[in-house]
């Protein structure tokens, strides 16, 4: 299911300009808004699996 872009968008450009987050480090957003962090990936095996999923999917991207 893909998003319009400006949806897509949105947290990143709110995170990267708004006031509201100036100093907070090291929180997870989602729809503009914090997200808590299930605590299984909150562990070097969850990061761990988070990293692989991500490397295989910029996979294609990182090779050009």
């Amino acid at each position: 299911m893909m998003q319009p872009l400006e949806k897509a968008a949105a947290t990143s450009v709110y995170l990267a300009t708004s006031d509201d987050v100036i100093n907070v480090t090291g929180k997870f957003y989602g729809n503009c808004k914090e997200k808590d962090i299930k605590p299984k990936w909150i562990s070097k095996e969850g990061e761990k699996v988070i990293w692989d999923y991500c490397m295989e999917v910029c996979k294609p991207y990182l090779q050009k």
